[in-house]
């Protein structure tokens, strides 16, 4: 079991830092695109996407994601390390990690959202962003039910083969 838990605490680790890395250096999202296109449904798009709502709803799928990817492997490093001695500096150091990424995000809303969004867009976005991971760790445990279920059906397809199965 410790075998497993090292190696769960190293994962969990791993998430950690990719998220908390994410957040630092987060995708642009461009306001204007360079394109051949002038008509169709590529220009729609492109003209959709590059908008302020199509901006929007990038920043708060791309963070809410990461936010609550970073929570749910903070969670699993508290809930693997709780028998250990030095438990709680361990706790207030992952709190400050945690505190410093949710002030970084309330920051990025003002460096790299333009003027367009205005105050009360961008404090929506950042509602939404800090809000929507908190609310998705609430049914944490009723999501990896479904996903469980839905994982169960697909692996009934073997859609993957043997692809796992080392060959001599």
């Amino acid at each position: 079991m410790g075998d497993k838990r090292n190696a769960l605490l190293v994962v969990a680790t791993l998430i950690a830092s990719a998220t908390y890395q994410a957040v630092l250096q987060p995708p642009s999202f461009a306001a204007k695109v360079d394109s051949g296109f002038t008509k169709g449904f590529l220009a729609s798009y492109e003209s959709w996407m590059t908008g302020p709502l199509g901006r929007a709803i990038a920043y708060i799928a791309f963070m809410s994601g990461n936010t609550f990817g970073l929570l749910l492997s903070i969670q699993m490093i508290i809930c693997l390390t709780r028998d250990l001695p030095v438990r709680l500096p361990l706790l207030l150091s992952v709190t400050a990690m945690v505190h410093t990424y949710y002030c970084f995000t309330c920051y990025l809303l003002f460096t790299f959202l333009d003027k367009a969004f205005g105050l009360k867009k961008g404090e929506l976005l950042s509602v939404l962003t800090l809000t929507t991971p908190i609310l998705i760790l609430l049914i944490q445990r009723r999501l990896a039910l479904a996903l469980d279920f839905c994982l169960e059906r697909l692996s009934r397809f073997n859609l993957l083969g043997d692809i796992y199965r080392l060959k001599a």
